[in-house]
């Protein structure tokens, strides 16, 4: 009976871990975002620390590749979809939960007043780790993940 009581009088809003998945998964996108609006990327971080596993190894396959004299599938920084980082604002949204272990988040990017906003979606996967990006679509590229997987099987055939 007292147990019970216990858990009656426990505070509703006691945090669990579906509930605090969301709040983990913003904090992970603020802090990625505040380096870029800083305009200074040093020091400079692993792609591990910012990449799913699978969107890492889908980069490093796609670069070798491509090798050293030419320039893969991406040539701009996917989290800003920039080669300057000038003036960068981020409007980041709300994260919804989109399944277990994952969430999306949409990002409109702005380079300095007046110029025109860049939407990104951004698929994020928890690891081990923590949160991180397992793939990121715009108008342009549905699917960056899917875009790597799609290049490095053809170019796989080719050699």
């Amino acid at each position: 009976m007292i147990v019970l009581a216990a858990l009656l009088l426990a505070p509703a809003h006691a945090a669990t871990p579906a509930a605090t998945a969301p709040a983990a998964a913003r904090d992970f996108v603020t802090r990625l975002y505040a380096r870029y609006e800083r305009g200074n990327l040093q020091p400079a971080v692993a792609e591990a620390q910012i990449y799913a596993p699978e969107l890492v190894r889908q980069m490093a396959l796609n670069g070798k590749l491509h090798g050293p004299e030419e320039v893969g599938l991406i040539d701009y920084d996917p989290i800003c979809q920039c080669q300057d980082l000038a003036d960068l604002k981020a409007a980041i949204g709300p994260v919804k939960p989109a399944g277990p272990g994952r969430a999306m988040v949409k990002v409109s990017l702005r380079f300095g007043p007046g110029s025109d906003r860049r939407s990104l979606r951004l698929q994020l996967v928890r690891t081990a780790a923590g949160w991180r990006v397992g793939d990121i679509a715009t108008k342009a590229q549905p699917s960056l993940l899917g875009g790597l997987q799609s290049e490095n099987r053809r170019m796989s055939r080719g050699r």
